[in-house]
């Protein structure tokens, strides 16, 4: 059995209450960060330096888009370079990828793949389980 944790989109109130205890028991995450919310003034998202100590933590960054889209209506393929670019422009070596909202098709997989991501995450509550490396389900999770 495998058990990862996870947090997306970045929210300000993971780094305030779940690093904490996190770190206290010595469990890593990955967080998966919307890359636009990095640069703004909005407290409650992460801003870059949060990301970095985070990563700095031991905890894994992952990207989840620019702007959070659902790619599977106009696969848009420049959400998912933003946010690599955005986050390896901070020396993040970015290895996991989140489809918003858990939805995906072919050719945002395909997307993710050429990329170079080596895996990514889907919700599929309800549905059979997958661990494949494109299309990881998160067993327990509240859809974004």
């Amino acid at each position: 059995m495998y058990i990862s944790l996870t947090f997306d989109d970045g929210w300000k109130s993971q780094y305030d209450n779940a690093v904490p205890i996190l770190n206290n028991y010595q469990f890593k995450a990955t967080f998966y960060i919307i890359t636009q919310y990095m640069y703004t003034e909005d407290s409650n998202y992460m801003n870059f330096g949060t990301v970095i100590n985070l990563f700095k933590q031991g905890h894994e960054i992952g990207a989840h888009t620019a702007t959070h889209p659902n790619l599977t209506i106009n696969n848009e393929f420049i959400e998912i370079s933003r946010s690599l670019i955005d986050l390896q422009y901070f020396g993040l070596p970015v290895k996991s990828f989140a489809y918003p909202y858990g939805k995906y098709n072919e050719i945002v997989k395909n997307y993710v793949r050429e990329f170079g991501f080596e895996n990514a995450r889907a919700v599929r509550l309800g549905q059979s389980r997958s661990v494949a490396p494109f299309t990881l389900d998160n067993f327990a999770s509240i859809t974004n």
